[in-house]
């Protein structure tokens, strides 16, 4: 139930341009689902990701905390670390840790992605986490 002042006749509510900016950046898309997320004053719907420490939502953590990672014949992991889902998989030179094209590009870019391709030896966002350092920070 959504509860609103009452406000005496003819004095309406003006939302100036400042207000509308700080509405605005009370806004975080998921950097699992990119889902939009409000976050809320005094409560804690904005997580962070075990291993990436980069935000997400509640949902997409449990999603994510599962006790069977299933591996392909050659040890390597069948779902993304960063999103839990299936999909076109990168895999880190040096911890194995598959990564997604999707959360790739979503969260640091596509130009990023294709540069992967054109590395000798990749490091995911958990061996080097220059790429995602602004997400961090949120």
């Amino acid at each position: 139930m959504v509860r609103q002042k009452n406000t005496k006749p003819g004095r309406g509510k003006k939302t100036t341009k400042s207000k509308q900016k700080k509405e605005e950046s009370l806004v975080f898309n998921c950097t699992s689902c990119a889902q939009p997320q409000l976050l809320v004053q005094g409560k804690r719907n904005i997580l962070s990701h075990p291993s990436l420490q980069v935000g997400m939502c509640r949902e997409c953590l449990i999603f994510s905390h599962s006790d069977l990672t299933p591996r392909d014949s050659e040890g390597y992991d069948i779902y993304c670390m960063w999103c839990s889902e299936l999909g076109n998989l990168t895999c880190c030179d040096v911890c194995r840790a598959p990564i997604c094209q999707e959360c790739i590009t979503r969260n640091v870019s596509a130009e990023y992605f294709d540069s992967v391709a054109e590395q000798v030896e990749w490091r995911c966002f958990v061996c080097e986490s220059e790429p995602i350092e602004q997400l961090r920070k949120i």
